[in-house]
Parts: structure tokens; C-alpha cells; sequence
């Protein structure tokens, strides 16, 4: 792989399970777009530090949002 070669895989995550992929594809309602499948089988993230969700999380990060967009439609 050309990411081990310059000395820069060490960065990369090991791919998403399939189980996960289709817990992911089951909470957007519907298959995942082949891109993001395709880069899925081969990292689940790369970088510094960050947050990555899974299925679950990305349930919890959802009724954040629209808790927080229900509040300020409150205010408004």
C-alpha cells in the first residue's frame, strides 16, 4: 500500500467489521454509498485523535442534534 510505503499507515485504523457496516446501513434507513463501503473494508478512520462513532454512536450524536435544534427552535 502506498500509505505503508511513505511510512504513514501507522495512522490508519483497521477496516470496519461488516457487522458494523450494516448496523450503520440499518440506522441511515437504507445502503451505504459504495465509497464510503469501499474505503470502510479499508480503514475505519485515519489521523490524529478524533471520535469515531459506530452505529450506536451515531444514534446518540442524532437525538444531540435534534435535541439541540428543537431548543433553539423554542427560542426562536
Amino acid at each position: 500500500m502506498v500509505l505503508e510505503q511513505s511510512g504513514r499507515g501507522a495512522r490508519y485504523l483497521p477496516p470496519v467489521p461488516e457487522a458494523e457496516l450494516e448496523a450503520r446501513a440499518e440506522r441511515f434507513g437504507g445502503p451505504l454509498p459504495e465509497p464510503y463501503v469501499a474505503v470502510a473494508a479499508v480503514t475505519a478512520g485515519f489521523g490524529g485523535p478524533g471520535e469515531l462513532l459506530d452505529a450506536a454512536g451515531i444514534a446518540r450524536a442524532q437525538a444531540q442534534i435534534r435535541a439541540r435544534l428543537g431548543a433553539e427552535d423554542e427560542k426562536r
